[in-house]
């Protein structure tokens, strides 16, 4: 997929935790790569600022 001027690769910093949940979920998810990563970066972030604000 790097190599598919369709798909840019961004390289980014996360959380191994954050890596460990994609890594997790993406054999079993029925989304595509990107909605996969895109849900969990919500779902991680939304649970950061919740834990944040308690």
């Amino acid at each position: 997929m790097a190599n598919n001027p369709d798909y840019p690769v961004f390289p980014v910093r996360m959380p191994i935790d954050l890596y460990n949940t994609i890594k997790r979920d993406a054999a079993n998810n029925e989304r595509s790569a990107t909605a996969q990563v895109r849900f969990i970066l919500e779902q991680y972030y939304r649970d950061k600022i919740k834990e944040v604000g308690e």
